[in-house]
């Protein structure tokens, strides 16, 4: 298997995780980077998820099951929902206002 898409995905997250780092003492411009960086994080479980199916090992299958599980990912996909949801009220607002 060679999980090319994974590969791929890793490497557009690292660039994003180097942008959130840039960013992080302007608070305006971290908001603005947070939602697509964690999108592109978690788009490598996904494309994990993918290039993995019908050639996993049961020992990876039984792992790849418990690791959506772990409360890190769920507490950043809260996290990420809540500021994207944030993001829309400010942007349907601010379109009201113009």
């Amino acid at each position: 298997m060679r999980p090319a898409r994974s590969r791929k995905a890793l490497k557009l997250a690292e660039k994003h995780l180097e942008l959130l780092e840039e960013v992080s003492e302007d608070t305006q411009e971290f908001t603005d980077v947070f939602v697509p960086s964690v999108a592109m994080i978690r788009r490598v479980g996904h494309a994990i998820d993918v290039e993995s199916k019908g050639v996993r090992t049961h020992q990876f299958g039984e792992w790849w099951s418990q690791s959506k599980k772990n409360s890190l990912l769920r507490c950043v996909t809260d996290v990420r929902n809540l500021v994207f949801r944030a993001w829309r009220r400010e942007r349907r607002s601010s379109t009201r206002c113009t």
